[in-house]
């Protein structure tokens, strides 16, 4: 077997059909020998008898319905059941880009690389499009690279890393991409568009927040080696982290909030030190605006005046760390 196709799934009735009608070609392909397999987690909604009836109508390969602790546990049943030399992960509500698959699966089976990536179209959730998501590895520590769902990789280098941290709620995937490229394991980029990721879904949650920005945390030295290697990627990394800690504070628990933001803080002043003396003022003072902006417009009548002095609060700090 080639290639093992994994979907997770719940109650996805609504969006699980479009899915299996853009992998289902792939299993009638005389290219490559492909796999679909549906992780179901126990669906209470008609999703049971959808997946029966594409089995018997030879859409998918295989499927399980039982409970599990959450996305990452289904995905780490799909890829211990996967047969394919290469995994790839596409979910319920997505599509994957059925003319591109050999391109991304040939370097693989060929022996070059041990993974590929490639592009995502992205779809809003007004169904508009977005601009394509292109890998960029430049982005490696203080963002996601590339769309997960255009990982091809080796089967048996997932299983040897461990699969997805089921510790993690919803930034798994950010975590798996961070030890394929510690790991420095060899991977192309194919310039392709290889899924269709429509926005929304298990990452569009409030938890996604404290654990971005935890996860961006974790990488701390990472980041500042590359940051002092590379002057552009220490403003990357400043606006990335201004980011994630104004998403952090807008949705954190007061509680929850003081754990992560001297660290976010500390990492904010070690890159901001990088800069030249007065690209730091100039930082400093684009800050201190902000801040009096904010402040200003609390006084406003309206019910954002929380958010806006959480708002000022934040530039107000991050004055303080250049």
């Amino acid at each position: 077997m080639d290639l093992s196709i994994i979907t997770v799934c719940r109650n996805a009735a609504a969006t699980l059909p479009r899915c299996l009608a853009s992998t289902a070609p792939l299993l009638r392909s005389s290219e490559l020998q492909v796999e679909h397999l549906i992780i179901d987690g126990a669906s209470t909604d008609a999703t049971p008898e959808l997946l029966a009836q594409a089995l018997r109508e030879q859409r998918i390969s295989r499927y399980i319905s039982e409970p599990d602790s959450g996305i990452y546990h289904a995905m780490n049943k799909g890829l211990a059941l996967a047969s394919g030399t290469i995994s790839v992960f596409i979910n319920a509500d997505d599509e994957i880009g059925t003319d591109a698959v050999a391109a991304c699966c040939r370097p693989i089976l060929e022996g070059s690389c041990d993974y590929t990536v490639s592009t995502a179209r992205v779809i809003a959730t007004d169904g508009s499009e977005r601009t394509p998501w292109k890998p960029d590895f430049e982005r490696i520590w203080i963002g996601v690279p590339y769309c997960h769902q255009t990982l091809y990789c080796r089967t048996e280098l997932l299983r040897q890393l461990g699969g997805f941290d089921e510790s993690l709620r919803i930034a798994a995937d950010t975590d798996l991409i961070g030890r394929l490229y510690k790991g420095s394991y060899p991977h192309t980029i194919v310039d392709a568009i290889s899924a269709v990721f429509y926005q929304g879904g298990a990452s569009a949650g409030d938890a996604m927040y404290s654990e971005q920005l935890s996860e961006v945390l974790r990488h701390t030295d990472d980041i500042l080696i590359r940051a002092a290697e590379r002057p552009g990627y220490t403003d990357a990394a400043l606006r990335m982290l201004l980011f994630h800690i104004s998403r952090y504070f807008r949705h954190a628990r007061p509680a929850q909030r003081d754990r992560l933001v001297i660290r976010a803080m500390k990492l904010h002043r070690s890159l901001a030190a990088l800069l030249p003396a007065p690209r730091r003022r100039k930082l400093r003072l684009r800050y201190s605006r902000k801040a009096r902006l904010y402040r200003l417009l609390a006084l406003l009548p309206g019910s954002k005046s929380a958010d806006r002095l959480l708002r000022a609060g934040v530039y107000a700090t991050l004055a303080d760390c250049c």
